[in-house]
């Protein structure tokens, strides 16, 4: 992922439940994801939405977002 998705989600002040809640997933879904799995595109959408970022800046590798 490009951004980590950990720093994005410090930096908002949210916890990972409170993110989870937020974006309609479930806590261990979202630990999932955080911690490198890839999520389904509703889960991503909504977690983006969240942190107010495009998805592709948080999902999107590197090379692709140039």
């Amino acid at each position: 992922m490009v951004k980590d998705l950990r720093t994005i989600r410090i930096s908002k002040g949210l916890t990972q439940e409170e993110l989870a809640k937020l974006a309609g997933i479930s806590r261990s879904t979202y630990i999932h994801i955080e911690h490198g799995n890839h999520p389904s595109l509703r889960s991503a959408m909504r977690i983006a939405k969240v942190l107010k970022h495009k998805v592709e800046e948080i999902f999107l590798p590197e090379v692709v977002n140039k």
